[in-house]
């Protein structure tokens, strides 16, 4: 049988960089049936998934064959789906509009799909969960992400020691309003893309919401 993985991989700041990773994979017997190309900060990060025959890859191996080609770095991975995450967000988008705004299960549902994690809530009110990511958020306006030991009570059992912790407000709120907290393992920093994607979202289902309350 099969096995699908979805690598995140930072790829170098040189042309054809891509094209190597994907022969560097092949050549380690992986198919790839999914790119999605993401920007980080001074660089790039794929989403890659691959189709390997099960038991057919060695993470170890792939993750030094992709530093010695010098073409990228492994930073995480993890299953994957044969549904592309971002139809999936976009299902989930639907799911949204379908319910009214009613209601915030659709909206964490769709943030999980995009950053692939579970480990998604929200916060309200000045204070919130406390955290100094939060803080900034609030203060600023703006996504912010940090790596940190600094989690909220709810999900400190689940990632012990340092996570990466993105909380994401409103946009256009400063202050007591909403804030989306994302968190995973230390080794997979969020990208602008991913950020992007979670303030459209925030964004469909406030206006979602608000178009309700006013019928």
């Amino acid at each position: 049988m099969a096995s699908l993985v979805r690598l995140r991989i930072a790829l170098a700041d040189q042309p054809g960089a891509l094209a190597h990773v994907a022969a560097l994979l092949a050549a380690h017997g992986g198919n790839i049936t999914a790119v999605d190309v993401h920007q980080a900060p001074g660089s790039a990060v794929d989403d890659v998934v691959v189709e390997w025959p099960e038991g057919a890859v060695d993470f170890v191996n792939l993750r030094d064959a992709l530093a010695e080609s010098g073409a990228g770095a492994l930073v995480s991975h993890q299953e994957a789906t044969k549904v592309d995450p971002v139809v999936a967000a976009l299902r989930r988008a639907v799911d949204i509009v379908a319910g009214g705004g009613d209601g915030e299960e659709a909206l964490l549902a769709a943030v999980a799909e995009v950053c692939a994690s579970p480990a998604v809530w929200i916060s309200r009110g000045a204070g919130g969960t406390g955290t100094e990511a939060e803080k900034m958020a609030r203060e600023g306006g703006g996504a912010v992400s940090v790596r940190t030991r600094d989690l909220p009570l709810a999900i400190r059992d689940r990632l012990p020691g340092e996570a990466w912790l993105l909380a994401v407000p409103d946009p256009g709120v400063v202050g007591a309003g909403r804030v989306v907290l994302i968190a995973r393992g230390p080794h997979s920093e969020f990208t602008s893309t991913e950020v992007a994607r979670i303030e459209a979202l925030m964004d469909l289902h406030a206006r979602v919401a608000e178009r309700s309350d006013t019928r």
